[in-house]
């Protein structure tokens, strides 16, 4: 039972490392430029913390967790 729990593990980490953190990437670098394009709209309507943490904070946190996680 051990090594079925360890092996799927291994794949959880091996789809995230293949498939999850490259989506990752793309998602905060096309946030970044999301966040910088919209800038002027969200600093006049007061929304550029939401637009911050939305486009880039949220796809930087799940970037940099733990693989697998």
């Amino acid at each position: 039972a051990s090594s079925g729990s360890e092996a799927s593990r291994a794949g959880g980490i091996a789809l995230d490392l293949l498939v999850g953190r490259p989506t990752l990437v793309l998602a905060t670098i096309s946030g970044a430029i999301f966040y910088t394009a919209s800038l002027p709209v969200t600093l006049v309507s007061g929304a550029e913390r939401e637009a911050r943490d939305r486009f880039v904070k949220t796809p930087w946190d799940m970037l940099v967790s733990p693989l697998g996680g």
